[in-house]
């Protein structure tokens, strides 16, 4: 974000000051959201290893028993566990991988440069703003992405039954 010169010659100190507590909420807020959001990616993560892990159980424990089964009976289980294997990589990826998290503030040493001190505190301050407006950014970036993997996890729960049990009846069908 680029500060208008207008605004940033005329600024008051006041409205310096305020406009840097409510980016400094608003980052805080982004923040926080990261962070539930990671907890609920890996509850949704948990939700998808049960589901191969059972799935995969199950055909394991079918193919083993004496009487071989038919493909129809272990297609429902065979298209869960991959399904919930491949939701599990799709959720990983776009929402657990560790990333950039965006400091609150800027480091003192690029704070306390030449520089930097003969400017006012108000004009710093406006400038520090900027920084924020682009942390802030980048958090809404990763946050949406992390909540459409997980929305998208959570449709694969609730879908992949379903499409286990389409494709083992078209099976049975052509059988």
């Amino acid at each position: 974000m680029k500060i208008s010169d207008k605004i940033y010659d005329n600024a008051s100190p006041e409205l310096a000051e305020w406009v840097e507590k409510q980016a400094n909420r608003t980052l805080e807020f982004r923040l926080k959201s990261r962070a539930i959001l990671a907890a609920e990616a890996r509850t949704t993560l948990n939700w998808l290893y049960g589901m191969a892990v059972a799935s995969g159980g199950y055909v394991v424990s079918l193919s083993q028993s004496a009487d071989a089964p038919k493909l129809w009976i272990l297609a429902p289980a065979i298209v869960a566990c991959l399904a919930s294997a491949a939701s599990a990589i799709v959720l990983i990826r776009s929402a657990l991988m560790i990333s950039n998290v965006p400091t609150p503030g800027n480091e003192p040493a690029n704070l306390l440069t030449d520089d930097q001190v003969q400017f006012p505190l108000e004009k710093q301050r406006l400038a520090e703003v900027a920084g924020l407006q682009v942390r802030i950014e980048r958090c809404l970036e990763h946050n949406a992405k992390a909540a459409k993997a997980i929305n998208i996890a959570r449709w694969a729960i609730a879908v992949i039954p379903a499409l286990g049990a389409m494709f083992a009846v078209v099976l049975w069908l052509t059988t």
